[in-house]
């Protein structure tokens, strides 16, 4: 019995997927950072015309463009009909809001290999990032849409994403950057105060930028900065709160891994913190001191510990 469309595109979808992150994965390739998102917005653009076609009844002409002047669907020179483009092709399959997104930046990054690239020092970081965020919104539409998962097929280097999701990019000077990257990021950092994070799927990452002395090259940040509703201004200064950083308690964070994973009980949560040497550990967590004379004297029992989304995300993969 020959395969429907929808599934054949499903199937070319994943086939890229894997080439993409082969191509990775390759030691000594100096162009992953431009050869990857080629791959991995084909695959995108592939899943939701195949999702299209599946929602309806396979037929071809839900993926066509209208022309608005004959009201006939448009063909290229060599004959074919035109498609929608990638962008259009998710939106319809109205995905969460951070899919598109994210995807959305990986196709100006595609745009930006495929005709002019560019020297760069976050592009190389941008593509991880926002790699690591697709996939893991891929491998859930994916799950969601065809039933399939992606567990058979051992990813490693990008898929540290699906169990510690990276969230802070630094980056002290835009103005030396492209105008594309710096826009993306630009656009990542105004997307933060959304707080976009949906059914599994989280922004990339958080824009942070430390600004340093040139006598104070270690230890943390005093004051952490965004990006400016004036482009002509880099950086807005802002102080770093602790509570903004882990911003919640023990029950806060329980409900929020239980609404991504519902198997979840307060005793295995437990567990989990124990297991893993949660408390006290700066990537998820926090102690929360009443007073300087408590922080001086150390976490006691009975201090506080405040948590982070990190921590949630990394619990409720952990159970997935």
């Amino acid at each position: 019995m020959p395969k429907s469309r929808s599934r054949l595109l499903q199937e070319q979808s994943l086939s890229m997927v894997i080439a993409a992150i082969e191509i990775y994965n390759k030691p000594d390739f100096s162009c992953r950072e431009f050869v990857f998102p080629i791959l991995m917005v084909n695959a995108w653009e592939s899943l939701a015309k195949a999702r299209l076609l599946q929602t309806n009844n396979n037929r071809m002409q839900c993926l066509f463009i209208t022309d608005k002047r004959t009201g006939r669907y448009r063909k290229s020179a060599s004959g074919e009909y035109i498609t929608i483009s990638a962008r259009d092709a998710l939106k319809r399959c109205k995905p969460p809001d951070v899919v598109v997104e994210n995807v959305g930046h990986l196709i100006d990054l595609r745009d930006d290999a495929t005709h002019l690239p560019k020297q760069s020092n976050s592009h190389p970081m941008l593509i991880f990032k926002l790699g690591s965020a697709s996939l893991k919104s891929y491998s859930i539409l994916l799950k969601q849409w065809f039933g399939l998962g992606l567990s058979k097929y051992n990813f490693f280097i990008l898929p540290l994403a699906f169990s510690y999701p990276f969230t802070t990019l630094t980056t002290l000077d835009l103005a030396r950057e492209p105008e594309t990257i710096a826009r993306i990021i630009r656009e990542v950092a105004a997307n933060q105060e959304r707080n976009l994070d949906d059914g599994g799927h989280h922004l990339i990452c958080e824009i942070e930028a430390e600004l340093v002395s040139a006598k104070k090259l270690v230890g943390e940040p005093d004051i952490k900065a965004s990006i400016g509703q004036d482009e002509s201004t880099a950086f807005v200064n802002k102080k770093s709160d602790l509570r903004s950083q882990y911003p919640y308690s023990w029950t806060e964070a329980f409900d929020e891994v239980k609404k991504r994973s519902p198997s979840v009980t307060k005793p295995k949560f437990t567990a989990f913190l124990k297991q893993h040497a949660v408390k006290g550990d700066r990537k998820y967590s926090a102690y929360s001191y009443p007073t300087l004379s408590h922080e001086k004297k150390g976490p006691t029992a009975n201090t506080t510990v405040i948590y982070n989304m990190d921590l949630v995300r990394f619990c409720a993969s952990f159970f997935d």
